[in-house]
């Protein structure tokens, strides 16, 4: 186990670090916003599946990493990926988010994703349903 994640717990460390690697894109971006990388064709390490490492792990979960490790960048990859459709993501209609096509904006980052790919049933289940509440320390 890795001397910075000694307070995670050892299922997520052993599933991300057992993980296949994917890389998508093809220019180079150093915003921690996985979502504007992505969508600007970036170059992105696929960690879709620590969503489902995340989900899995009944208990609370403290990252201690240095700085520049990707910890505003693996939150926003669980952002996207759970949280629900909202005005940021779709056009409103008619004073309501469209919510297809927000799903099918979302649905683009993680169209070729290990997580959608290796588990669908669970990307399906989880994909765009449980509000997501961040908060920004700076």
């Amino acid at each position: 186990m890795p001397l910075n994640n000694y307070n995670l717990p050892q299922q997520v460390v052993q599933q991300a670090s057992s993980s296949p690697v994917k890389v998508h894109g093809t220019i180079i971006n150093v915003s921690g916003d996985f979502g504007r990388v992505a969508r600007q064709g970036g170059i992105v390490l696929d960690k879709s599946l620590l969503c489902k490492a995340l989900f899995d792990t009944h208990a609370p979960i403290r990252v201690c990493l240095p700085r520049r490790f990707g910890k505003t960048f693996n939150l926003s990859v669980i952002e996207e990926f759970f949280n629900v459709i909202t005005c940021k993501d779709a056009k409103l209609v008619d004073g309501n988010v469209d919510k297809a096509a927000g799903r099918a904006n979302r649905m683009e980052l993680f169209k070729d994703s290990l997580l959608r790919g290796e588990h669908p049933e669970f990307f399906e289940e989880h994909f765009c349903k449980t509000p997501v509440i961040r908060i920004n320390m700076k």
